[in-house]
């Protein structure tokens, strides 16, 4: 089975907020943010919806160069994840990256990140006003 793809419906909220990851890069209030206003998201094949309770860890390796290494719980949407993939997921936890690296372990999955582009994972975002 695939990571969670495509379409993501939100149903009486507004407005999409971003922010990459790693933490350090911008601040303590990260991550993908949906609040009212947005009726609809749809995401582009290159998104992956990781749910935060798979995220067990999130470090900064090289700020120069804005890369970050994610540690995942290994599941089957977590193992079909790879290079090219937009990480998304909501609240404290919250990623907004793109995938350079992958490598699937016996018990996790460690994902080498950079900061992503709005337009690789949004293709169309629907606005009630």
């Amino acid at each position: 089975m695939k990571a969670i793809r495509n379409t993501l419906s939100i149903v009486g909220f507004a407005t999409l907020a971003f922010a990459a990851t790693p933490p350090l890069l911008a601040g303590d209030d990260q991550g993908v943010r949906l609040s009212p206003l947005a009726e609809e998201i749809e995401l582009t094949e290159k998104a992956v919806v990781i749910d935060n309770a798979w995220i067990l860890d999130d470090q900064l390796l090289d700020l120069e160069q804005q890369r970050a290494q994610v540690v995942l719980e290994r599941n089957e949407h977590t193992e079909a994840i790879e290079p090219g993939s937009v990480l998304l997921s909501e609240g404290d936890k919250g990623l907004f990256d793109e995938v350079f690296e992958v490598e699937v372990l016996e018990d996790r999955v460690e994902v080498i990140t950079g900061p992503a582009v709005l337009t690789e994972a949004v293709e169309r975002l629907k606005i009630e006003h």
